[in-house]
């Protein structure tokens, strides 16, 4: 989470963010909430992705960007999955993500940069409503 200075605006869209953390948003959805303008969004929410607090991703196949939250400052310190279909991001335990990383390196010689590995995917809810990957 970032340390800097917490302006009123910061503070809303990050509460915002928090509150919709399992669903991506993007600017317009949270101007739309917030009464703080678009490029003041744009502007913290760089912020925001540069200092790791929170992702942007590219909805489906469209060129707009979506954000969302990771969660505390352990959220470095594991991969994660992300559902292509609801945006849902699922926080992998340490123990998995550390034999994931194991198997990597001995089988691939690769080491996952944990901060900016997210593995896409479908999340049981949305493959049985039978979306296909």
């Amino acid at each position: 989470m970032s340390t800097h200075y917490c302006t009123d605006g910061k503070a809303l869209l990050l509460a915002f963010l928090r509150e919709h953390a399992d669903s991506p948003c993007t600017i317009e959805e949270i101007a739309a909430a917030l009464p703080t303008g678009k490029s003041t969004l744009y502007r913290l929410m760089t912020a925001l992705v540069a200092d790791g607090t929170v992702r942007r991703f590219v909805r489906g196949n469209s060129r707009q960007f979506t954000y969302q939250i990771l969660g505390d400052e352990h959220c470095h310190d594991h991969l994660h999955l992300k559902c292509v279909d609801c945006g849902r991001v699922v926080h992998l335990d340490h123990d998995i993500t550390a034999f994931v990383e194991r198997e990597l390196l001995k089988r691939h010689h690769f080491t996952a940069d944990e901060r900016a590995t997210m593995l896409l995917g479908r999340c049981e809810a949305c493959a049985e409503k039978g979306c296909a990957v």
